[in-house]
C-alpha cells in the first residue's frame, strides 16, 4: 500500500511541477524551477512539523514533494547559465535557491508547529 501511495504522490507531484515549469520558466531565467523548489521546501517543512508518518508521509512527503521539487533540473540550469556566460544570474540563482530554501523549510516547520 505504501508503494502505491508513494507512486500516486509522485505522479501528481511530477504533473504539478511540469505545469508550473511550463508556465513560468522563460528562456532568460528558470523562474518555475525556483518556485517549485522553494514552495516544496516550505511544504516539506510544514509536513514534517505535523509529525506525519506511514501512508500520509509516503504520499505527501516522499511521493508528491519528492517529485514536485527538482534539484537535478536546478543543477543542469546552473550549468547551462554558466556555459552561456551568465555567471551573475547563475550565482544569484544558486544562492537564492539554497538560502531561501533553507529559510522556507524552517518557516514551514515553525508555521506547522504554531498551528
Amino acid at each position: 500500500m505504501i508503494i502505491m501511495l508513494l507512486s500516486a504522490g509522485g505522479f501528481f507531484g511530477a504533473i504539478c511541477r511540469a505545469a508550473v515549469s511550463s508556465k513560468m520558466n522563460q528562456e532568460n531565467a528558470p523562474y518555475g524551477t525556483l518556485l517549485v523548489n522553494l514552495l516544496g521546501s516550505f511544504l516539506l517543512g510544514y509536513v514534517l512539523s505535523l509529525s506525519v508518518n506511514g501512508y500520509l508521509y509516503a504520499f505527501a512527503a516522499i511521493g508528491f514533494l519528492g517529485a514536485f521539487t527538482t534539484f537535478s533540473t536546478f543543477y543542469t540550469e546552473i550549468v547551462k547559465l554558466m556555459m552561456e556566460r551568465r555567471t551573475g544570474l547563475a550565482i544569484a540563482y544558486l544562492f537564492l535557491t539554497y538560502a531561501a530554501g533553507i529559510l522556507l523549510a524552517a518557516l514551514g516547520f515553525f508555521t506547522g508547529n504554531a498551528l
